[in-house]
């Protein structure tokens, strides 16, 4: 009764107990019974009456033994008679779960963990009333309808993650919630299928049934059956200059989005390494950008041009290298910044430049990318916006509507299908945010909402536009993504990665979990109380395919949260092939079109309208000139045809001359791909379309420099020239080296990509990041990188072994924010366990590694010659770091940048190691707000007084909301007041008593709303942690 007593109502029934003896006793047993009445039920007793006949009856009724109870049941009577001896054989029947396994089949019953999660709050539940509906919550109550549940255009902004095994539902999910949403907001619906099935069409059918047209329907397969591909610019900063944003922040989001698209290309790995090539591109992006002598947009044959010309400067034929040049830029820094590489070692230099246009080049081997990065549509300078043009898949026409898109990249392979919608979603995510800039977006409350719905999104969700960018910041500008992924633990980049993965789960609130194998960090994220872990994962396995296990977000501000309910899947839409009134090739809408028809004229209108079509709007492609040259009787693999080919030299390429050689690179600008549609000069006509080989760069070394002698050059010794062989795999054999414990010293190879890095005129720091010197030399520049001449083996340490080369390779990596497995953030201490033979000791006493524990976290600092033992380079510059920066204080700089950047009432654009905008102060850290500087912030460890006045004084010529100084302990925030209190640039130093705690010395010094604070790194830690 006490188990009774704590149980919620949820079914209400009357029970009947009858009983047959004498008067006195009858009373007794009434009485008996009536005491044990509870807070949810009650229990009353009545004296029937006197009837001999009925007594004998009952005291003579017993069960029959042949058919047992379902005999009792048979003729419908819901009448049972039992002695007391009989009753108390089976009125106390434990729950299935207690049965023995072999009782359990027998017993009729389910398993605890097969039942469903009802609902415990029928009337929260009742509110989730209007929006896309996601499914039905199944009722305590047989004969009580299931609760239809929708989420709102609100609740939608807030992220749905669906997740399931294959055959779980989640195809037919996609179909019913686009439907759904498409019924219920404004605003557009992009999906994206990536399985290559029918999805596309059995949507296009049942919309055609449900809402009688097509007319808001956009199905693009990529690329279409004629190559054809969406036509929407990529190098393009002007909408973001008409709409107000600073040239210097759109261009660095090109750089950064760029880089973050080669890792599609190349490969994690592959893309974090070479670090002097991708600072060269960098800045040949930037030159491209310039506000003097760039163009706002550009094809990225220009930039490939660009390169050309600046490697033209490392030939060794002078009237080659007479042609080369650098891009002509307003900003001098800039200037010097290429002209230091240039000026650098010529087989270093040439090196870089090959993997600069190996970044470039790797894209064209796909060419519907190409065409996409080389289209330039036209601009309407006098209304600030794009002009009306076709072709142009124009982002705010599509914002403005209510149109889906559906999406189809199940032709490509995972890598080039993630590539094209990283690009996308990018395009989509910046033409939101312009739209919500120039106060164009709707608020959600008005029911719009740009929903971005995404299969198999495992590999986007780890990229930083979607973790760090969308997922977080999507609300404001009213976006909603539905993540669909087999299981959730798919998003972690590697089997480390748990606080990414964290993050991703407390930002998605509405979890659809179908039947899979679930980890800790989900369960940890799902309500439900009074559930078991245990019990939870045993339920969620046991699932029927189809159903879900739904966590549902809250129904507005400070609102409780529903516990887990199962949810029953909507069911296969009209329409649809598999159900009940499918829709085919002639049925007809009540307006009278078939859909065969309708369908057919929507195809071609999406083509005409928003795609590249080779041969049409833009130069054929490679199999339409293929076909032509056969057509005509020309053979299309006699080399002698294409005297532009660019695929590479063979061993005679030394009889063909110098000009021809670097004209023939020039025009793989233009033979790749497509040309700008704006209808620009392309250095004249059409040229015949050939592709990159694999083999022309390589971002570990020169493919093409020894066999082809960049300029008639001869290749001088098997390390400077590498065969066939040892060259081809030079890349795997790198990351062999990193992550897989081969040795490549072996090979002779060069890879001096690997291990440089800094640009010209990084001042060496003097609070912390590193030696007390304020402006090293050109000289002592050049010094330091003559050191990383040669090959992997050329400035490693024979005598470590390759485990102690790794284990520093990887403490490199993890400084530069780049290795896969570890955060620059967390303790090294797991560095060193994931490498246990390495004694990082031995490589202190060897000059190697420098160590530091603060706040209980061990960091490691790799010196100028253990990144020359090692082969890995710690990169510097802008938004890197510091030269020599140690790498404590470059974790303090880190976390003051990554909490101002989770600021989610403020959303700054935050900046590290970056001159303020128009100044020569370079704070370690400055966060933006509307383009302006609001938060200034340097880290301070270890630094002499003089260099504390300096940024003092520097920083107070600054009117922005906040200046911090980010201190390891309170003994150094007390070191910077005495060295402020000295120069007089306080008052006086505060009593001892007065200074406790960062807050209590902040407020003595400058007040409670002074504009310096003190922040304590290991608080910032903590609270990201």
């Amino acid at each position: 009764m006490a188990q009774i007593d704590h149980k919620q109502p949820t079914t209400t029934f009357d029970l009947t107990l009858r009983a047959a003896c004498n008067e006195q006793t009858i009373q007794s047993i009434s009485n008996a019974f009536t005491s044990l009445s509870g807070p949810y039920y009650g229990i009353e007793g009545d004296l029937l009456g006197i009837s001999d006949k009925e007594f004998a009856a009952l005291c003579h009724a017993r069960l029959a033994t042949s058919s047992g109870l379902s005999g009792r049941f048979s003729k419908g009577d819901p009448i049972l008679c039992a002695s007391p001896d009989e009753l108390a054989n089976f009125v106390v029947v434990p729950h299935t779960d207690a049965l023995p396994r072999a009782s359990r089949g027998s017993s009729g019953g389910s398993p605890d963990a097969r039942s469903p999660l009802t609902a415990t709050d029928e009337d929260l539940l009742s509110q989730y009333n209007h929006g896309m509906c996601i499914g039905y919550a199944e009722t305590a109550v047989d004969n009580r309808p299931d609760i239809p549940i929708s989420l709102s255009a609100e609740q939608l902004t807030h992220h749905v993650m669906r997740a399931a095994t294959t055959g779980g539902g989640k195809t037919t999910a996609m179909i019913n919630d686009t439907l759904s949403a498409y019924e219920s907001f404004d605003g557009p619906i992009f999906v994206f299928d990536k399985k290559g099935g029918s999805m596309a069409d059995q949507y296009k059918r049942a919309h055609f049934k449900k809402f009688g047209n097509l007319d808001d329907v956009v199905h693009i397969t990529v690329p279409g059956p004629n190559d054809e591909v969406l036509a929407f610019p990529y190098f393009d900063i002007r909408p973001q200059l008409a709409a107000g944003v600073s040239r210097t922040v759109a261009v660095q989001e090109k750089i950064d989005r760029y880089n973050e698209l080669l890792v599609y290309v190349l490969g994690r790995e592959m893309a974090d390494q070479a670090f002097v090539a991708q600072e060269i591109l960098n800045s040949l992006i930037k030159a491209m950008f310039d506000p003097v002598h760039g163009q706002d947009a550009w094809p990225i044959s220009d930039l490939l041009t660009a390169a050309m010309d600046m490697q033209k400067l490392g030939s060794m034929n002078e009237e080659t290298k007479a042609q080369g040049k650098l891009p002509p830029v307003s900003d001098a820094t800039l200037h010097r910044t290429l002209q230091r590489h240039v000026d650098a070692d010529r087989q270093r230099f040439m090196t870089s430049i090959d993997a600069v246009m190996n970044r470039i080049t790797k894209l064209a081997e796909r060419s519907f990318i190409w065409r996409i990065l080389n289209f330039v549509p036209e601009w309407d300078e006098e209304n600030g916006h794009y002009a009306h043009q076709s072709p142009m898949f124009d982002i705010q026409d599509i914002l403005a509507s209510k149109r889906v898109v559906l999406i189809d990249t199940g032709d490509l392979r995972p890598a080039s299908s993630n590539l094209f919608t990283f690009m996308l979603l990018d395009y989509i995510w910046s033409g939101a945010r312009l739209r919500h800039r120039l106060g164009k977006t709707p608020p959600v409350s008005d029911g719009y909402v740009i929903n971005l719905i995404i299969d198999e999104a495992a590999p986007l969700l780890q990229s930083e536009l979607v973790r760090d960018d969308m997922i977080p910041d999507g609300r404001e500008f009213g976006l909603a993504l539905e993540v669909i992924v087999h299981f959730a633990e798919q998003v972690k980049s590697d089997a480390l990665d748990v606080s990414s993965y964290k993050e991703i789960l407390r930002n998605i609130n509405t979890k659809l979990i179908g039947k899979l194998a679930v980890d800790e960090e989900l369960v940890m994220t799902l309500f439900h109380e009074g559930i078991e872990d245990e019990e939870l994962v045993d339920r969620i396995t046991s699932l029927p395919r189809g159903e879900w296990v739904a966590q549902l977000p809250d129904t507005g501000f400070m609102t409780d949260v529903p516990e887990l309910v199962t949810l029953l899947p909507v069911g296969i839409p009209a329409g649809h092939r598999d159900s009940d009134d499918p829709v085919n090739e002639d049925s007809v809408s009540p307006y009278g079109d078939s859909f065969g028809g309708i369908d057919a004229k929507k195809t071609r209108q999406t083509r005409d309208d928003y795609c590249l079509i080779p041969g049409s709007n833009t130069d054929p492609s490679a199999e339409q000139l293929s076909a032509s040259h056969t057509g005509s009787g020309v053979d299309a693999t006699d080399s002698n045809v294409h005297h532009n080919d660019v695929s590479g030299s063979g061993p005679d390429s030394d009889s063909e001359p110098e000009e021809d050689v670097w004209e023939s690179r020039r025009n793989v600008a233009t033979q790749v791909g497509t040309q700008p549609a704006n209808g620009g000069d392309q250095n004249g006509p059409s040229r015949p379309v050939t592709r990159p080989a694999d083999d022309l760069t390589d971002d570990f070394g020169s493919r093409r420099a020894a066999s082809e002698g960049i300029g008639g050059a001869q290749a001088e010794s098997p390390a400077e020239r590498g065969g066939e062989d040892s060259v081809s795999n030079l890349e795997d054999r790198i990351n062999d080296f990193l992550y897989n414990g081969a040795d490549p010293t072996t090979t002779g190879e060069t890879a001096t990509a690997v291990a440089q890095g800094g640009v010209e005129g990084d001042t060496t720091r003097a609070d912390g990041a590193g030696a007390a010197t304020e402006n090293p030399s050109d000289a002592d520049h050049a010094d330091r990188h003559d050191t990383w001449v040669g090959g992997v083996g050329s400035g490693i340490d024979e005598n470590l072994t390759v485990q102690e080369r790794q284990f520093l390779a990887a403490v490199v990596t993890t400084v530069n924010g780049r290795h896969p497995k570890f955060d620059m953030l967390d303790t090294m201490k797991p560095i060193n366990s994931h490498f246990s033979e390495v004694d990082p000791d031995r490589l202190i006493d060897l000059g190697y590694l420098e160590k530091v524990t603060e706040n209980l976290r061990v960091y490691y600092t790799v010196t100028e010659d253990g990144q020359r033992a090692c082969g890995a380079r710690v990169a510097f510059g802008e938004d890197q770091g510091d030269v020599n920066e140690k790498t404590y204080h470059k974790v303090m700089v880190e976390a003051l940048a990554r909490t101002l950047a989770n600021d989610e009432t403020s959303h700054y654009f935050v900046k590290r190691y970056t001159p303020i905008f128009g100044t020569d102060v370079k704070p370690d850290v400055v966060a933006y707000k509307d383009d302006k500087p609001a938060v200034i912030g340097e880290a301070i460890w270890n630094v002499r007084h003089e260099h504390i006045v300096k940024h003092y004084e520097d920083f107070n010529r600054f009117d922005v909301e906040k200046k911090i100084w980010v201190v390891p302990n309170l003994s150094e925030a007390w070191n910077i007041a005495r060295a402020l209190a000295n120069a007089g640039l306080i008052d006086e130093l505060p009593a001892k008593r007065r200074g406790r705690s960062h807050g209590e010395l902040t407020e003595s010094i400058w007040g409670p709303d002074g504009e310096w604070e003190f922040v304590s790194a290991a608080n910032l830690l903590d609270d990201l942690e």
